[in-house]
Protein backbone atom coordinates (compact mmCIF):
# COMPACT_ATOMS: atom_id res chain seq x y z
CA UNK A 1 0.00 0.00 0.00
CA UNK A 2 2.44 2.64 -1.19
CA UNK A 3 -0.01 4.85 -3.08
CA UNK A 4 0.12 7.80 -0.70
CA UNK A 5 0.24 10.19 -3.66
CA UNK A 6 -3.01 8.81 -5.08
CA UNK A 7 -4.58 8.70 -1.62
CA UNK A 8 -3.69 12.35 -1.01
CA UNK A 9 -4.94 13.26 -4.47
CA UNK A 10 -8.35 11.75 -3.75
CA UNK A 11 -8.74 13.85 -0.62
CA UNK A 12 -8.36 16.97 -2.80
CA UNK A 13 -11.18 16.10 -5.19
CA UNK A 14 -14.11 17.69 -3.35
CA UNK A 15 -14.36 20.53 -5.91
CA UNK A 16 -14.40 18.21 -8.93
CA UNK A 17 -17.54 17.06 -10.75
CA UNK A 18 -19.11 13.83 -9.58
CA UNK A 19 -18.10 11.68 -12.55
CA UNK A 20 -14.47 12.71 -12.16
CA UNK A 21 -14.74 11.98 -8.44
CA UNK A 22 -16.21 8.50 -8.89
CA UNK A 23 -13.75 7.49 -11.60
CA UNK A 24 -10.73 8.74 -9.66
CA UNK A 25 -11.89 6.70 -6.68
CA UNK A 26 -12.18 3.71 -9.02
CA UNK A 27 -8.65 4.22 -10.39
CA UNK A 28 -7.36 4.31 -6.83
CA UNK A 29 -9.24 1.13 -5.94
CA UNK A 30 -8.01 -0.75 -9.00
CA UNK A 31 -4.43 0.07 -8.01
CA UNK A 32 -5.10 -1.35 -4.55
CA UNK A 33 -6.64 -4.50 -6.03
CA UNK A 34 -3.65 -5.04 -8.33
CA UNK A 35 -1.20 -4.33 -5.52
CA UNK A 36 -2.93 -6.79 -3.19
CA UNK A 37 -3.22 -9.56 -5.78
CA UNK A 38 0.40 -9.04 -6.76
CA UNK A 39 1.50 -9.39 -3.13
CA UNK A 40 -0.49 -12.59 -2.68
CA UNK A 41 0.89 -14.07 -5.91
CA UNK A 42 4.41 -12.89 -5.15
CA UNK A 43 4.79 -10.97 -8.41
CA UNK A 44 5.49 -7.44 -9.59
CA UNK A 45 1.96 -6.67 -10.78
CA UNK A 46 3.06 -3.74 -12.95
CA UNK A 47 5.08 -6.16 -15.08
CA UNK A 48 2.40 -8.85 -15.05
CA UNK A 49 0.38 -9.69 -18.15
CA UNK A 50 -2.68 -10.39 -15.98
CA UNK A 51 -2.54 -7.43 -13.61
CA UNK A 52 -0.40 -4.84 -15.38
CA UNK A 53 -1.06 -2.11 -17.91
CA UNK A 54 -1.17 -4.28 -21.03
CA UNK A 55 -4.20 -4.86 -23.24
CA UNK A 56 -4.44 -8.48 -22.06
CA UNK A 57 -4.66 -7.61 -18.37
CA UNK A 58 -7.73 -8.35 -16.28
CA UNK A 59 -10.44 -5.71 -16.11
CA UNK A 60 -11.34 -3.85 -12.94
CA UNK A 61 -14.39 -6.02 -12.31
CA UNK A 62 -12.43 -9.25 -12.59
CA UNK A 63 -9.80 -8.01 -10.16
CA UNK A 64 -12.46 -7.06 -7.63
CA UNK A 65 -14.17 -10.44 -8.02
CA UNK A 66 -10.87 -12.16 -7.25
CA UNK A 67 -10.52 -9.99 -4.15
CA UNK A 68 -14.05 -10.78 -2.94
CA UNK A 69 -13.38 -14.49 -3.43
CA UNK A 70 -10.77 -14.32 -0.68
CA UNK A 71 -11.90 -15.80 2.62
CA UNK A 72 -10.66 -12.70 4.45
CA UNK A 73 -13.43 -10.59 2.90
CA UNK A 74 -16.64 -10.58 4.95
CA UNK A 75 -20.14 -10.79 3.47
CA UNK A 76 -20.77 -7.17 4.38
CA UNK A 77 -17.57 -6.03 2.70
CA UNK A 78 -18.51 -8.02 -0.40
CA UNK A 79 -21.74 -6.00 -0.52
CA UNK A 80 -19.73 -2.80 -0.26
CA UNK A 81 -17.46 -3.85 -3.11
CA UNK A 82 -20.53 -4.67 -5.19
CA UNK A 83 -22.11 -1.28 -4.49
CA UNK A 84 -18.86 0.48 -5.31
CA UNK A 85 -18.69 -1.36 -8.64
CA UNK A 86 -22.37 -0.81 -9.46
CA UNK A 87 -22.13 2.95 -9.03
CA UNK A 88 -18.76 3.14 -10.76
CA UNK A 89 -20.01 1.22 -13.80
CA UNK A 90 -22.96 3.56 -14.34
CA UNK A 91 -20.74 6.64 -14.23
CA UNK A 92 -18.15 5.00 -16.47
CA UNK A 93 -20.42 3.60 -19.18
CA UNK A 94 -23.52 5.81 -19.45
CA UNK A 95 -23.01 9.26 -20.93
CA UNK A 96 -26.00 10.82 -19.16
CA UNK A 97 -24.77 9.67 -15.76
CA UNK A 98 -22.35 12.49 -15.00
CA UNK A 99 -23.79 13.39 -11.60
CA UNK A 100 -25.43 11.68 -8.65
CA UNK A 101 -28.59 13.66 -9.39
CA UNK A 102 -28.84 12.10 -12.85
CA UNK A 103 -27.88 8.71 -11.48
CA UNK A 104 -30.81 8.76 -9.06
CA UNK A 105 -33.19 10.13 -11.71
CA UNK A 106 -32.31 7.81 -14.58
CA UNK A 107 -31.42 4.50 -12.92
CA UNK A 108 -34.31 2.74 -11.18
CA UNK A 109 -32.07 0.48 -9.12
CA UNK A 110 -30.13 3.48 -7.80
CA UNK A 111 -32.52 3.79 -4.86
CA UNK A 112 -31.13 0.54 -3.50
CA UNK A 113 -27.59 1.94 -3.64
CA UNK A 114 -28.74 5.16 -2.01
CA UNK A 115 -30.32 3.22 0.85
CA UNK A 116 -27.16 1.18 1.36
CA UNK A 117 -25.00 4.29 1.55
CA UNK A 118 -27.39 5.82 4.07
CA UNK A 119 -27.28 2.64 6.14
CA UNK A 120 -23.49 2.38 6.10
CA UNK A 121 -22.80 6.08 6.68
CA UNK A 122 -25.69 7.44 8.77
CA UNK A 123 -23.76 10.45 10.07
CA UNK A 124 -23.77 12.19 6.69
CA UNK A 125 -26.42 14.92 6.37
CA UNK A 126 -28.43 13.46 3.49
CA UNK A 127 -31.18 16.07 3.87
CA UNK A 128 -28.80 18.70 2.51
CA UNK A 129 -29.68 20.42 -0.78
CA UNK A 130 -26.16 19.71 -2.01
CA UNK A 131 -26.87 16.25 -3.42
CA UNK A 132 -23.54 16.04 -5.22
CA UNK A 133 -21.53 17.00 -2.16
CA UNK A 134 -23.44 14.61 0.07
CA UNK A 135 -23.07 11.55 -2.14
CA UNK A 136 -19.50 12.31 -3.13
CA UNK A 137 -18.79 12.20 0.60
CA UNK A 138 -20.72 8.93 0.93
CA UNK A 139 -18.84 7.38 -2.00
CA UNK A 140 -15.57 8.62 -0.57
CA UNK A 141 -16.49 7.00 2.77
CA UNK A 142 -17.16 3.76 0.92
CA UNK A 143 -13.77 4.05 -0.79
CA UNK A 144 -12.03 4.50 2.56
CA UNK A 145 -13.80 1.46 4.01
CA UNK A 146 -12.68 -0.71 1.11
CA UNK A 147 -9.17 0.69 1.30
CA UNK A 148 -9.11 -0.57 4.89
CA UNK A 149 -10.18 -4.01 3.65
CA UNK A 150 -7.17 -4.09 1.33
CA UNK A 151 -4.89 -3.15 4.22
CA UNK A 152 -6.29 -5.99 6.35
CA UNK A 153 -5.92 -8.52 3.52
CA UNK A 154 -2.27 -7.53 3.07
CA UNK A 155 -1.59 -7.69 6.79
CA UNK A 156 -3.07 -11.18 7.11
CA UNK A 157 -1.19 -12.37 4.04
CA UNK A 158 2.20 -11.23 5.30
CA UNK A 159 1.49 -12.62 8.78
CA UNK A 160 0.67 -16.01 7.25
CA UNK A 161 3.82 -15.88 5.11
CA UNK A 162 5.85 -15.12 8.23
CA UNK A 163 4.27 -17.98 10.18
CA UNK A 164 4.88 -20.44 7.35
CA UNK A 165 8.49 -19.31 7.00
CA UNK A 166 9.00 -19.55 10.76
CA UNK A 167 7.54 -23.05 10.91
CA UNK A 168 9.77 -24.24 8.10
CA UNK A 169 12.91 -22.71 9.62
CA UNK A 170 12.10 -24.25 13.03
CA UNK A 171 11.60 -27.69 11.51
CA UNK A 172 14.82 -27.41 9.51
CA UNK A 173 16.77 -26.39 12.62
CA UNK A 174 15.26 -29.24 14.63
CA UNK A 175 16.04 -31.72 11.87
CA UNK A 176 19.65 -30.53 11.64
CA UNK A 177 20.21 -30.83 15.39
CA UNK A 178 18.76 -34.33 15.60
CA UNK A 179 20.50 -35.43 12.42
CA UNK A 180 23.84 -34.24 13.81
CA UNK A 181 23.23 -36.39 16.84
CA UNK A 182 22.46 -39.45 14.72
CA UNK A 183 24.84 -38.83 11.82
CA UNK A 184 26.85 -41.90 12.70
CA UNK A 185 23.74 -44.06 12.27
CA UNK A 186 22.78 -44.48 8.61
CA UNK A 187 19.41 -45.99 9.43
CA UNK A 188 18.61 -43.15 11.83
CA UNK A 189 19.30 -40.51 9.16
CA UNK A 190 17.06 -42.23 6.63
CA UNK A 191 14.19 -42.41 9.10
CA UNK A 192 14.55 -38.74 10.01
CA UNK A 193 14.56 -37.68 6.36
CA UNK A 194 11.28 -39.50 5.76
CA UNK A 195 9.67 -38.00 8.85
CA UNK A 196 10.86 -34.49 7.99
CA UNK A 197 9.52 -34.82 4.45
CA UNK A 198 6.09 -35.85 5.73
CA UNK A 199 5.99 -32.97 8.21
CA UNK A 200 6.82 -30.43 5.51
CA UNK A 201 4.15 -31.83 3.19
CA UNK A 202 1.51 -31.58 5.93
CA UNK A 203 2.55 -28.00 6.70
CA UNK A 204 2.22 -27.03 3.02
CA UNK A 205 -1.17 -28.73 2.66
CA UNK A 206 -2.57 -26.79 5.63
CA UNK A 207 -1.55 -23.51 4.05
Amino acid sequence: MKDKTIFHKLSELHKKESRYWVLECAVFMEEQASDTLGAILGIDWKKSESLGYGSASLGFGNKIRLITDLKEVSKEDKKKFQSFMTIRNKFAHIAEIDSFSNYFKLIKSSQDQKNKLKKWYPNIKYESDDIEGVFKLAYWSLTLDLFQVFIEINQKHFINVGIEKGQKETLETFFKIVKDQLKDTEEGCQILEKIFGKILNKTKSKN
